[in-house]
């Protein structure tokens, strides 16, 4: 991870209109809302930036948990100075928190910027384009965390076994 970048998302956002960014959201995530993304182009311009201490990164992966149907995709992450070996997900980050953070130089290289910057948009989207919905969604995260690390609640909750979820599809190649 490159960590001289000073270059913050704001600025990057800043260096580029809503359009060519729209191009590679549409062409990467073809059942994009251009007006939902347009519109959080617009909330993204009024926004004071939050300085953090980390560094957006994005790396190509391929997913082949299920060998059959084998993944790829582009994930978003965020470092932190404090912590430069873990990569954390920056889904329910503010996006205020968002524009205050570096941008990886070695994910611009291989991205380019309007590709780096329909990313970030893309992830941090992924739960809504409302800055409150996003809240409320980590809200309900924190609190089912909370949940798994109390002995009383966890014993009332039903956990389905992985084998069960991947029944149905071990009958079909059977059959």
């Amino acid at each position: 991870m490159n960590m001289k970048n000073d270059l913050m998302l704001k600025e990057l956002i800043q260096k580029h209109n809503f359009e060519s960014v729209w191009v590679k959201i549409s062409e990467k995530y073809p059942d994009s809302h251009k007006e939902s993304y347009e519109y959080t182009w617009n909330q993204l311009q009024k926004l004071e930036v939050i300085p953090t201490n980390g560094v957006i990164i994005i790396n190509h992966i391929k997913d082949t948990l299920i060998p059959e149907e084998p993944e790829e995709y582009e994930s978003v992450s965020g470092k932190f100075y404090d912590e430069p070996d873990t990569t954390y997900s920056l889904m329910f980050t503010s996006w205020q928190e968002w524009l205050g953070m570096k941008v990886d130089n070695s994910s611009l290289e291989n991205y380019g910027e309007e590709e780096f910057i329909a990313h970030c948009l893309w992830e941090m989207t992924f739960v809504g384009f409302d800055p409150c919905e996003i809240d409320m969604e980590r809200e309900k995260m924190e609190i089912m965390e909370q949940d798994l690390l109390d002995p009383e609640k966890r014993a009332k909750m039903n956990f389905l076994p992985l084998d069960f979820l991947f029944e149905d599809s071990e009958e079909e190649k059977t059959e």
